[in-house]
């Protein structure tokens, strides 16, 4: 993190001597929707997280009562190794977020830059950095497969002759390696949407039968919650619709910055990455953000 506020600086610096006219609207809408996709990203794996141990500790809990003590203490120890371990993934995932987050903004940097500034090595140090992180994200397995497995080839870039020959160049050093960290992220999210989703509806499954099903079977009267319990228990959980979005999301990032980096003008594609972004910025701030408290 260290090393990512120095790049971030230098970053900083190196953008207040740019000069040159506003860059071309499709480079800005990649750079500012890949700023707001990567924003996300964090505070969704974490809630993600979250959510999947809350799960287990419910599914632990309803298994307390008859499992025996050797088959509670292998199931908590076996889920508490399995959990740090996902923590430590998940971080590195947010710190390659991050990463991509500050190239997005050096992209946009160097779309306005009229020659050779800090700007462009600043890039490569945080392709670099990202480089670093892909084998340890991609090595990782959710739901018995790895990461590396379900993350897509990326064919070569055919960089366009751009007004910005400095950005030109980076992307032509750097642009594969940067579509390459779009398509992991995009991998990542899909596995854990699909993990978390199963997790969750599982877990469901088994609340729904204790307090939908079972009440609604015997003959006693129904629980004065019942259409609420019934209505919760048929619902997708928000963070997982939330994943879903944000692995579209990333997918309509990647095919944006490939047809930016090779001249695309397709306004429509540029302006549904925006309403993408914006969209899965406003599904991530709704299940992160506390509600107010009642009055």
């Amino acid at each position: 993190m260290r090393a990512l506020r120095k790049m971030a600086s230098a970053l900083l610096l190196a953008s207040l001597g740019a000069c040159g006219t506003p860059p071309p609207a499709q480079f800005e809408a990649v750079a500012q929707s890949g700023v707001k996709f990567t924003q996300s990203v964090p505070p969704l794996l974490d809630t993600a997280l979250n959510q999947a141990i809350a799960a287990n500790s419910a599914t632990l809990i309803m298994a307390h009562a008859t499992a025996s003590e050797d088959a509670r203490r292998t199931a908590l120890v076996e889920a508490d190794s399995a959990y740090r371990e996902r923590r430590k993934i998940f971080a590195d995932v947010g710190t390659h977020a991050r990463l991509l987050k500050a190239y997005f903004v050096a992209m946009e940097a160097l779309a306005n830059t009229s020659g050779d500034s800090a700007i462009g090595s600043t890039a490569a140090s945080l392709v670099s950095e990202m480089a670093a992180l892909s084998p340890t994200i991609g090595s990782f397995e959710i739901g018995g497969r790895s990461i590396a497995s379900i993350t897509g080839s990326v064919a070569p870039l055919v960089v366009a002759d751009l007004r910005s020959a400095v950005l030109e160049r980076e992307l032509r050093a750097n642009g594969d390696a940067v579509v390459s960290a779009i398509e992991l992220q995009r991998a990542f999210l899909q596995a854990v949407a699909g993990d978390l989703g199963a997790q969750l509806d599982a877990e469901q499954q088994d609340q729904a039968f204790r307090s939908v099903i079972e009440p609604y079977l015997a003959s006693g009267p129904l629980p004065s919650d019942w259409a609420t319990l019934r209505a919760a228990a048929l619902q997708q959980t928000p963070s997982v619709a939330t994943l879903t979005a944000a692995a579209s999301t990333a997918e309509s990032l990647k095919i944006s910055f490939i047809a930016m980096a090779e001249g695309s003008t397709a306004g429509g594609l540029f302006a549904q990455l925006q309403n993408d972004a914006n969209d899965l910025a406003a599904l991530v701030r709704a299940i992160t953000e506390t509600p107010p408290a009642a009055s």
